[in-house]
């Protein structure tokens, strides 16, 4: 069961614009709507040494954001051993 309702936070609680029928106790999820009051971050600078593995973070930097059309290369098309075999 999803259920929406508005709400506002101020200084560490959250006030509901309205109480949820029939719901006593549920697990929520928070998502922040609107201007954030801290600049986001331009960057993360994390630095990982590879650790044997094929893959790694900042493995494939970009200097723009990633888009659709990157992802193309990745797409899975099945195993071509199971299609060579039939």
């Amino acid at each position: 069961m999803s259920l929406r309702i508005d709400g506002v936070y101020e200084n560490g609680k959250v006030t509901l614009s309205e109480y949820p029928k029939g719901v006593r106790k549920a697990k929520v999820v928070v998502t922040f709507v609107g201007k954030r009051t801290q600049p986001r971050p331009t960057s993360r600078k994390v630095k990982r040494k590879p650790s044997g593995e094929m893959m790694y973070f900042g493995m494939f930097k970009l200097d723009r954001p990633i888009e659709q059309s990157d992802l193309k290369a990745a797409e899975w098309r099945g195993d071509s051993e199971a299609m060579d075999g039939e």
